[in-house]
């Protein structure tokens, strides 16, 4: 939906307004963004993928980006190795808005992480060889599935929809894979 703001005509889409507000509230707060304090508001699943994004639209680079994502990395994820070799996942959340972000599924266990390998891809295959790990049991411990719905800023190819797999790591939400 557009709508007009006084005075120059500027058209704002309501949901991005209300997506950078909240983003704007949250990093005034000093509550999202790397190497900040997390609270149980900002360390949930969903708040931890909204970080994610944040800081993609925070960072100067590639790199910059990198770094401060690596902060809300589950240990046992390959997921910041990653983001290092492949800059898309950069390119791509820099040019998204976030219109939504859902918990959708909640403490998998090690058989329903292993069947959604699919889902898990590159992330897990490294974890288990013969039988599972110690790394896939931590994650199987306390995790969740977060949609994230996303459009493109400059209007084109639709909605997007991309699946986080959470975990908690010494006691926070960590990203495992996308």
């Amino acid at each position: 939906m557009n709508r007009t703001t006084g005075g120059g005509g500027k058209q704002i889409r309501r949901r991005e307004f209300f997506a950078a507000g909240v983003a704007a509230t949250l990093g005034g707060a000093g509550c999202v963004g790397a190497g900040g304090d997390a609270s149980p508001l900002t360390d949930a699943p969903a708040a931890v993928v909204l970080r994610y994004y944040h800081a993609a639209d925070r960072a100067g680079d590639a790199d910059e980006f990198i770094n401060g994502v690596a902060t809300i990395v589950h240990s046992a994820s390959t997921f910041d190795r990653r983001l290092k070799t492949d800059r898309s996942y950069w390119t791509e959340a820099r040019t998204v808005v976030v219109e939504g972000v859902t918990v959708v599924e909640e403490n998998l266990g090690d058989e329903q992480l292993v069947d959604r390998v699919g889902f898990l891809g590159a992330s897990v295959l490294p974890l288990y060889g013969e039988g599972l790990s110690a790394e896939l049991d931590a994650i199987a411990g306390e995790n969740a599935v977060v949609r994230a719905t996303l459009t493109r800023r400059d209007g084109s190819g639709g909605e997007l929809v991309r699946e986080w797999l959470l975990a908690t790591d010494d006691g926070r939400w960590r990203l495992v894979w996308e």
